[in-house]
């Protein structure tokens, strides 16, 4: 076997191959991210721009590591990713600082206090403290959700317009035809640099009708951007413009907690 340090310069031949077998492999498993139903063979391959035996090769190695399932002519998630998922909760250094700050945020508040991150063109869940008072809806850790939509857009006020113009398109391609709605882009862009100088934002209604949310920025102390949002979610009902003004202090202060400890 040939070792790394005595391999000939210009020798990067296998390399290269490899990594682009990972690239290829790591594109097959994103492909279920988007999906809510199980895929075939010809939708992973042409969602992927794989030949048809490359794709089945890649699946097979896949499926015998337990990162996919198969049944029949059907392929969906597997088991595996579900480890790496617990494993990434217990070991994150942000998700077990932001832990008990979202304990002590939804005692404070009696809201469900939750903790996103920006995933490529998602905004997901990575911790969430459920309050007494039950939502109109559930969201599973690791649900991925729109950025252009209520507290996600806080997400995109520390971006350039030019990534924002991109991640907006790309979660419109990812969303099925029947569920996709106009957007106004230049809309959105106006309002981000508002969202950035004053550092939260107060949604209601705008993704779930019924209910209302108030969100801050956990900032990495190192280059000042985003690193997550910190968030209480409630029925709007309950949450008026006083009570959300009280939020917002409740929320910017947890979520500079939680930048602090990171710092």
């Amino acid at each position: 076997m040939t070792d790394e340090s005595t391999r000939p310069a210009g020798d990067n031949k296998g390399g290269s191959a490899n990594l682009r077998a990972l690239e290829r492999a790591l594109d097959v498993l994103e492909t279920f991210n988007d999906s809510k139903v199980p895929l075939r063979l010809t939708d992973i391959a042409k969602r992927t721009n794989l030949h048809l035996a490359t794709a089945q090769r890649i699946l097979t190695v896949l499926e015998r590591r337990g990162y996919v399932s198969r049944a029949d002519r059907d392929y969906r998630m597997g088991l595996a990713p579900l480890l790496a998922a617990h494993t990434y909760l217990t070991t994150s250094q942000l998700t077990l600082i932001a832990t008990p700050v979202l304990q002590e945020l939804m005692l404070a508040t009696g809201l469900t206090a939750s903790l996103f991150v920006r995933i490529d063109h998602a905004r997901v869940a990575v911790q969430r403290i459920e309050g007494p008072t039950p939502l109109r809806y559930q969201l599973p850790i690791g649900q991925q959700l729109p950025l252009h939509k209520g507290i996600g857009k806080l997400l995109l006020a520390d971006l350039d317009d030019g990534e924002v113009e991109e991640l907006v398109a790309a979660s419109l391609a990812a969303t099925p035809p029947a569920e996709r709605e106009d957007i106004s882009l230049s809309a959105l862009l106006a309002q981000l640099p508002e969202l950035r100088a004053q550092g939260y934002i107060v949604a209601a209604n705008e993704r779930v009708a019924g209910t209302a949310a108030v969100a801050a920025p956990v900032i990495d102390s190192a280059d000042g951007r985003y690193m997550a949002i910190a968030s209480v979610t409630g029925l709007s009902k309950d949450i008026d413009d006083a009570r959300a003004e009280a939020l917002v202090v409740e929320v910017r202060r947890a979520a500079d907690a939680i930048s602090t400890r990171l710092s």
